[in-house]
């Protein structure tokens, strides 16, 4: 093309390890977990959605959350790629066609999420439902129809050890929506061992865990 163009898939991944293995029940802690995927991206089109784990690009294993982002930059603008990924806990295969990399993104899709620290239980969290007036505190807009807003982390709590900071939206508890107190409390009280969140934090989304 007289220019170096570079793969863009459009995605926000973090690297899989022991604790999302285990709260996702799956039978491998390698590859990646896809946080994010980019409305009217190649990943969009091509069938990719959050919560997603790849382990396989043409056949070779995803090690690290690195080594996948290099692979789809390597692969250029058009390129369709073979992905061998983890579907609602089954091995499944998609063919995906690349797009090009845009000026204002990263190799590999938007922003790069990563699992903070994991901790105890949820002690030392304060919860609100997304009321008007925190929508605006927060400057939430129409694409955070609902969830909980994080609103104070106590210092050196479970909770502050598992990565959650004031600010952030909670989203899902183990995969499933939460929009109120109660349905948090519900789910967060019957979870057994590692607790899945997803959280809505700056603009994207990215999954943390807590053990228990």
């Amino acid at each position: 093309y007289g220019k170096v163009t570079r793969g863009w898939l459009g995605v926000a991944m973090q690297d899989v390890d022991q604790d999302v293995a285990a709260a996702m029940k799956l039978p491998t802690s390698r590859g990646v977990l896809i946080s994010d995927v980019t409305a009217g991206s190649p990943a969009q089109r091509g069938g990719l959605k959050r919560g997603e784990v790849v382990v396989k690009i043409d056949g070779q294993s995803v090690e690290t959350n690195g080594h996948f982002r290099n692979a789809i930059a390597a692969g250029g603008s058009g390129k369709k790629v073979n992905l061998e990924l983890y579907r609602e806990g089954k091995l499944e295969k998609l063919t995906v066609a690349l797009g090009e990399m845009p000026q204002d993104r990263q190799v590999g899709g938007g922003s790069q999420g990563s699992a903070g620290p994991s901790g105890g239980g949820l002690d030392g969290l304060s919860l609100s439902e997304l009321t008007p007036e925190v929508r605006q505190r927060l400057d939430l807009g129409n694409d955070v129809p609902k969830g909980l807003a994080v609103l104070r982390v106590a210092p050196g709590s479970p909770a502050a050890k598992a990565g959650l900071r004031p600010g952030d939206v909670l989203l899902e508890v183990n995969r499933k929506p939460v929009a109120t107190v109660r349905e948090f409390e519900d789910l967060y009280g019957k979870s057994k061992g590692n607790v899945l969140l997803l959280l809505h934090r700056q603009g994207s989304t990215v999954f943390v865990v807590v053990r228990r």
